[in-house]
Formats: structure tokens, C-alpha cells, sequence
């Protein structure tokens, strides 16, 4: 049992914990990003004809997304030895890595909505 308490400890003293909010949050801020600064934007990009500036942004934005979603990928498979059903330390970590990547994929799902309307329709309308 100390072998357990130890791997997970060293788990959060490298840095873990920091990846695994990284996972949960970069999806959603991405989503808040990519609706702030396209509504910000967008008078400018109509008024200066520079309609791509909106398209790179959500370009950014889904890379952002998919980056949260790699790194929940890659702490759920450093998580192989937790249990779905237990109470542990690294068992709540597997749980957060799994979350982190379902969220992230929703996130690039809706950016990609969101962006959808700029390659039909152009800013001004």
C-alpha cells in the first residue's frame, strides 16, 4: 500500500496536477477565446476586408482544444495502474484525465461550429 501512496505522490510533486487542469480547462477557455475575440474582431475584420484573421483565430483556438485533449490522453496513460472504482488519490486523477479529454473534444466540436458559419457566410452579414 506505501508503493501506491508513493507512485501517486510523485505523480503530483512532477507536475501532474498541473497537466490535468491544464486538460480540463483548455477546451473551455478556448471556447471563451475563440467567441471573445471573434466578437471583438469582427467589426475590424469587415471594416479592413482581412476576413482570415477570424478563421486563424478558431484555427488557434481548435489547436488549443486539441492540445488539452492530447494531454489528458497522456495522463490517463500514465494513470494505468488506477481503478474506476476506487477512492484513491490516482484513481480521482483518472477520473479528472477522462473528463479533461471528453470536454476538450466537445470544445473542438463547438469551435468548429462556431467557425463553420465563417467560410459560408463573410463577416459582414
Amino acid at each position: 500500500m506505501a508503493v501506491e501512496a508513493q507512485s501517486s505522490r510523485d505523480y503530483w510533486e512532477k507536475g501532474g496536477l498541473a497537466l490535468l487542469w491544464f486538460a480540463v480547462l483548455a477546451g473551455p477557455a478556448a471556447i471563451f477565446a475563440n467567441q471573445f475575440a471573434g466578437y471583438a474582431l469582427v467589426k475590424r475584420a469587415c471594416a479592413s476586408g482581412h476576413t482570415y484573421v477570424l478563421t486563424g483565430i478558431a484555427v488557434a483556438m481548435l489547436g488549443l482544444a486539441v492540445a488539452g485533449a492530447c494531454v489528458g490522453w497522456a495522463c490517463r496513460a500514465r494513470l494505468r495502474d488506477a481503478n474506476e472504482y476506487g477512492g484513491r488519490i490516482i484513481d480521482r486523477s483518472y477520473f479528472l484525465a477522462i473528463v479533461g479529454i471528453g470536454l476538450a473534444l466537445v470544445s473542438t466540436l463547438l469551435i468548429a461550429l462556431q467557425a463553420y458559419p465563417h467560410f459560408v457566410l463573410s463577416p459582414c452579414e
